[in-house]
């Protein structure tokens, strides 16, 4: 039995290895999509606001207000 236990740790710890690379990876993956959707939504308002500021500006221009507010 413990012949048969010697012979198979290495194998065993491969998996065991490789089961938890693929952990973090998942891990890593999932952090990244999260950063990823923080941005994407930040990018998003930011340009929200830009195109706000735009059509005030462009709209007040168009009126000849002064706009340097």
């Amino acid at each position: 039995m413990h012949d048969q236990l010697r012979k198979t740790l290495p194998k065993r710890l491969d998996i065991a290895n490789l089961e938890h690379e693929i952990n973090r990876m998942e891990a890593d993956l999932d952090y990244h999509r999260n950063k990823a959707k923080i941005f994407e939504e930040t990018l998003l308002e930011q340009q929200y606001i830009l195109s706000k500021l735009q059509k005030k500006y462009y709209h007040s221009d168009e009126e000849g207000l002064d706009c340097s507010e």
